[in-house]
């Protein structure tokens, strides 16, 4: 496995970084890698699950409220132009 490089400063919302806590693959000491290496993440939120991985498909109620909670943080900072024409299929 990589390891977690620095951002560069430039994203201003916060980055929140979730994993499950049964995961097997990459156990919860890996999972809170990225967040050391995100200037603007506050540490590793833990998905409760017995369904290793899978947890974030079927733990729908917690998944939703990290979602809840990210949608309350700060905003999205505006798209450029060319950015926004790019995501609206246009060249």
């Amino acid at each position: 496995m990589g390891t977690a490089e620095p951002v560069d400063g430039s994203r201003r919302s916060s980055a929140p970084v979730a994993g499950i806590d049964s995961a097997r693959l990459n156990p919860p000491s890996q999972q809170a890698e990225p967040a050391v290496g995100i200037t603007t993440a506050d540490g590793l939120r833990v998905i409760e699950s017995p369904y290793n991985h899978g947890g974030f498909l079927i733990e729908m109620e917690q998944v939703a409220a990290l979602v809840r909670e990210l949608s309350r943080a700060d905003p999205p900072a505006p798209m450029s132009p060319r950015a926004a024409n790019t995501a609206g299929g246009r060249s």
